[in-house]
């Protein structure tokens, strides 16, 4: 599968044909809370959950440190509730194809200039009009200017104040080189990206330059990185401007003044940026749009470890790439910006090269759409949103520990988070070529589907050379029982169908501890596999209750159950044309929950993920921008046995 991305999750996919079932059109045929039919049915159903590989469940006290598992108020390791909520919602919404409201209609920033995949560079130079550098070696038409925002009707608003051209010479900023700034004295040493004088660069010929830059003169210069480097903005300094080059720097006779700024450092890098300091107030300050300044404090969110490096390393409360309102209501913040050729700002960033907007949204991607009334999902979970709510008709308790096999904690590296921004992971690529990569950009885009992780046959665990990337858990051990119920009240004969198919798919009377998924932390490394099994449905008399102290539920029998699937089933057939077995989700969906293990498949990767540096030539590495191969080829190719 060398052709192919690797990943420890994949995905159960969409249906592309199968139209979201709206269960009730109005929000008066939703079932009442306070009143009782004799149709309408209530009561429990208790299930054991078996880890069958350690488990990790964070609990509230967890700190940095030590990642504590969670314990119930009376002091009893247990899974919570909210989890076990989240777990079967996540089951119920795939089988009943409801809109996946869990799944986050986020905008998406991309920089791709030296993207592996010539579509996804493309479209960024495209739009940049980085394919034709100006003399200044930037893209065409980006400038500097100062992002603030103020209180205004409304709430809060961004803008960009522009700042003044250096004279004639027809830009904002330059770049300059760090042995330019280090023989001026300019740079102090935490600001210099490298701990001496860079040598020159001189290629053989124009021909061959670009190569021998990345294959010989990045790892000369890697060797003289200064690990202490941080990014900034720094001085103001004087300069002049002679025939094309930058001259006199820090000379207070020198006619032009600029702030020195830089971002992070990466391979390669050896210039940094004078940049206009001076604001110009003849024109209007251009207005930046609400979902901009949203997608760009989530894009830093995304890269949480790399923000964390920067406020450690500048003052407090500071950070080179941070909006904080109280920061840039008071002074503003240096940054660079573009406007499209239609007038409309094409993006901001910390750096010429930055980072723009998608043209669409993650949500663009799912085929499941509701525009009036509510699924089977909504209406049985509850929901809130601007306008209106409803309370969930189902209530989960904690699965409380019944039988302990031990528990102990280890030291291991925090997992990746998988990211939306992967479109050779997250989106379908029916192309199957890196090179013509789908992306936000495109109009037709579908997201893979339902995410969910490979299954192994025993956990793992690897720890980091930088110790802030590890952090030690405390692991309930496999053969550990948890005992949960979960409380149904006005449910339907469908909707409880689907509620139990959500616990367990198949007849356990047939398949019987073949079913297996994954719950809690760590589950790229294989923690968190379970089976739910032990199902018993209790149902009650809710006239019985009312009237009298005495009354008692009475237990299902295992037809009974495997009888409300079925209802759910023909329900879903005869009232919106499902056959829900033959749909290529639950096709999968049904094939991952009886796999055993994908241990053949996960064992070339010895944390769960593609490397980003230093590629292994028999292994395909994230950058190599390869499409992530479907469920269904990784499970025929990979022998993950059923």
């Amino acid at each position: 599968m060398s052709n192919y991305s690797f990943a420890p999750y994949n995905f159960i996919p969409f249906s592309e044909s199968v139209k979201t079932p709206v269960e009730y059109s109005t929000r008066e045929d939703l079932p009442a809370h306070n009143t009782f039919s004799d149709e309408m049915l209530s009561g429990r159903i208790e299930y054991n959950i078996t880890a069958l590989t350690d488990i990790i469940v964070g609990g509230a006290d967890s700190d940095r440190s030590l990642k504590k598992f969670f314990k119930d108020g009376q002091g009893r390791y247990a899974i919570p509730g909210s989890t076990m909520r989240g777990f079967i919602r996540s089951h119920a919404e795939l089988l009943s194809f409801s809109y996946p409201d869990m799944i986050d209609d986020a905008m998406y920033l991309y920089r791709k200039f030296a993207d592996s995949s010539k579509k996804l560079r493309d479209e960024y130079t495209s739009r940049m009009k980085a394919d034709k550098e100006s003399e200044y070696g930037i893209p065409n038409g980006v400038k500097a200017g100062y992002i603030y925002c103020r209180r205004e009707k409304g709430g809060t608003h961004y803008y960009i104040r522009p700042v003044k051209e250096f004279g004639t010479l027809g830009t904002t900023f330059f770049k300059v080189h760090e042995n330019t700034l280090r023989k001026a004295n300019v740079l102090s040493p935490k600001h210099c990206m490298y701990t001496r004088e860079l040598p020159s660069f001189k290629p053989k010929s124009s021909k061959t330059a670009l190569d021998e830059y990345r294959k010989k003169y990045i790892p000369l210069i890697k060797k003289m990185k200064n690990n202490n480097y941080s990014a900034y903005r720094g001085r103001v300094v004087k300069f002049s401007y002679n025939e094309g080059h930058i001259a006199d720097v820090n000379n207070d006779n020198a006619p032009y003044s600029a702030m020195v700024l830089n971002s992070s450092y990466i391979d390669g890098k050896t210039h940094h940026y004078f940049v206009s300091a001076e604001m110009e107030t003849s024109v209007s300050p251009i207005p930046i749009e609400d979902d901009y300044i949203e997608a760009y404090r989530n894009d830093l969110a995304r890269n949480s470890i790399q923000n964390k490096k920067l406020k450690e390393k500048n003052k407090p409360g500071f950070s080179f790439y941070e909006l904080d309102d109280k920061e840039i209501s008071e002074k503003g913040k240096l940054f660079f910006y573009k406007i499209d050729e239609k007038g409309r700002l094409l993006g901001f960033g910390p750096t010429p090269y930055f980072r723009i907007l998608y043209k669409n949204s993650v949500s663009k991607g799912i085929p499941y759409s509701v525009d009036s009334g509510y699924d089977f999902v909504k209406s049985m979970f509850g929901f809130t949103d601007k306008s209106e709510s409803y309370k969930s008709r189902i209530s989960f308790q904690n699965a409380v520990i019944t039988k302990e096999a031990g528990s102990y904690t280890k030291k291991m590296m925090v997992s990746g988070s998988p990211r939306g921004t992967a479109v050779q992971m997250y989106l379908d690529q029916s192309d199957k070529r890196k090179e013509n990569l789908a992306s936000y950009n495109d109009e037709s885009f579908r997201l893979r589907g339902y995410k969910v992780y490979w299954k192994r046959s025993k956990p793992m665990g690897y720890v980091s050379e930088k110790d802030n990337m590890n952090t030690t858990y405390e692991i309930i051990k496999a053969g550990s029982v948890f005992s949960g119920s979960i409380y149904y009240n006005n449910l339907t004969k469908e909707e409880l169908g689907l509620l139990l198919l959500s616990i367990q798919y198949k007849n356990p009377e047939t398949t019987k501890h073949d079913e297996t998924y994954l719950i809690g932390g760590a589950k790229a490394y294989g923690f968190g596999k379970i089976r739910i099994d032990d199902i018993e449905l209790y149902s009650d008399d809710v006239r019985k209750s009312l009237l009298s102290l005495n009354a008692t539920d009475e237990k299902k029998s295992a037809d009974d159950i495997d009888n409300y699937k079925k209802y759910y089933k023909d329900t879903l057939k005869r009232e919106y044309d499902i056959d829900l077995d033959s749909t290529d989700t639950v096709k999968v969906y049904k094939s991952y929950g009886m796999s055993d293990q994908a241990d053949q498949y996960l064992s070339g990767y010895e944390t769960g993920y593609m490397s980003v540096k230093d590629r292994n030539k028999d292994l395909p590495g994230y950058p190599d921008r390869y499409p992530l191969a479907t469920a269904e080829i990784i499970m025929q190719e990979s022998n993950i046995r059923n």
